[in-house]
C-alpha cells in the first residue's frame, strides 16, 4: 500500500542520521518524481512515455520491475502535489556529480521522445530542470542529441504553444556542431554503480 502524502514528502528531507539505505530510497523517489513530471507535461500520458520512465528506474537503479512499479506509483503521487521543482533537485544535487545528472537528464529526454513528438512544454521543463541542476548547456544538448538519436530520430516534430499557428520540424544536427556541443566525458554506466563518495548498495 502506498504510503501517505505526508510521509513521501518528509521521505525526501534530509535527517541528520540518514541510513545508506534512507539515502538511497530518497534519491530514487526523487530520480522518478523528475521523470514523472515530464511524463505529467504530455496531454494525455501514453504508455511510450510510461514504458520509458519504467525502463529508466529499472536501468538506472537495478530495480525489478515490481519495484520500479511501486516507485513510480510513488512518484506519481508525489508529483500530483508538487508546487516545485527544487525539493527534488535538491536532493539530486545534494548525492550526484555532473556525470550523473547528465544521466538523469539524458533519461528525461527519453520518456519525452518516447512518443515521437517534443512539444514546448516537455522542452520547458527540461530546461528548467537543467538550470536547477547546475547543468552546462552543452552537457545538456549532448544529453538531448544522444537520446535523441536512440530513438532513432533524424527529425523531431515540435508541437508548438497553445495558439502557435504551425508545427516546425527540427532537422538533425550536422556531425561538427555535435561535435562542438558534446564534449565527450566519462560517463557513469548507471547511477547505481557511479561517485565513490556515494553507494546506493
Amino acid at each position: 500500500m502506498l504510503r501517505t502524502l505526508h510521509d513521501l514528502f518528509d521521505s525526501l528531507l534530509s535527517p541528520a542520521h540518514e541510513t545508506p539505505a534512507e539515502a538511497a530510497a530518497r534519491l530514487r523517489l526523487a530520480t522518478a518524481v523528475l521523470l514523472v513530471e515530464v511524463m505529467r507535461e504530455h496531454p494525455g500520458i501514453a504508455a511510450p512515455e510510461r514504458g520509458a520512465v519504467l525502463s529508466a528506474l529499472q536501468r538506472e537503479f537495478a530495480l525489478p520491475e515490481p519495484e520500479a512499479r511501486a516507485l513510480l506509483a510513488q512518484a506519481t503521487a508525489a508529483s500530483g502535489q508538487a508546487i516545485d521543482f527544487q525539493t527534488y533537485t535538491a536532493v539530486l544535487n545534494e548525492r550526484l556529480d555532473e556525470a550523473q545528472k547528465l544521466r538523469v537528464i539524458e533519461a528525461m529526454w527519453q520518456v519525452a521522445y518516447a512518443d515521437g513528438a517534443l512539444d514546448a512544454y516537455e522542452n520547458h521543463v527540461l530546461w528548467r530542470i537543467a538550470d536547477l541542476l547546475y547543468l552546462p548547456h552543452g552537457g545538456y544538448i549532448a544529453a538531448k542529441m544522444r537520446a535523441r538519436d536512440a530513438a532513432g530520430r533524424s527529425s523531431v516534430t515540435r508541437v508548438p504553444w497553445p495558439g502557435a499557428l504551425r508545427t516546425a520540424t527540427v532537422p538533425r544536427c550536422s556531425s561538427a556542431m555535435r561535435l562542438t556541443i558534446a564534449s565527450p566525458r566519462p560517463r557513469p554506466s548507471s547511477l547505481v554503480a557511479g561517485a565513490t563518495l556515494w553507494r546506493l548498495w
